[in-house]
């Protein structure tokens, strides 16, 4: 497994890990999403992929600016965005890698807080973050939504 740092040409790739798990609604909102999140690398977003002998099976996204200054306001604060991992590769710890690769920017970056959002209804996700050490700060935006942030320690 290797994690590489996708070009805006990638964006299909994200779709393809909804694609092959057969999430035939979320595949024209992600594939929306993707095409003008790739399209913003190297400005206000990283975006790296997880890949198994040339499959990826796995992306998280490091949003560096936002029009959500609250999330990522182009200085001391990202976000982390659209960490994931396809069921075929749950329990591998690429998440996990994922993640301590945009942290590991974030910091070398400068970025003293990290944010994400996440659905109140996805309690599994909500404990990796909270294991990775991130905290409730408050309800999202959208009403199905909390906020959780981390402190980088630099």
């Amino acid at each position: 497994m290797t994690i590489v740092n996708a070009v805006p040409e990638d964006f299909g790739e994200l779709v393809s890990i909804y694609e092959r798990e057969g999430l035939v609604d979320e595949v024209s909102l992600v594939g929306k999403d993707a095409r003008k999140e790739f399209a913003e690398i190297g400005t206000k977003r990283i975006i790296w992929l997880a890949k198994d002998e040339g499959i990826t099976v796995g992306s998280i996204q490091l949003v560096l600016d936002s029009e959500k200054k609250d999330l990522a306001n182009g200085m001391n604060r990202a976000m982390i965005h659209h960490l994931r991992v396809s069921y075929s590769h749950h329990g591998k710890r690429i998440g996990s890698k994922l993640y301590k690769t945009a942290e590991q920017k974030a910091k070398e970056l400068g970025v003293k807080t990290l944010t994400l959002e996440v659905e109140k209804s996805n309690t599994k996700a909500k404990e990796i973050y909270e294991h990775w050490g991130f905290v409730y700060v408050g309800e999202g935006e959208d009403p199905n939504e909390v906020v959780m942030e981390k402190r980088l320690h630099i």
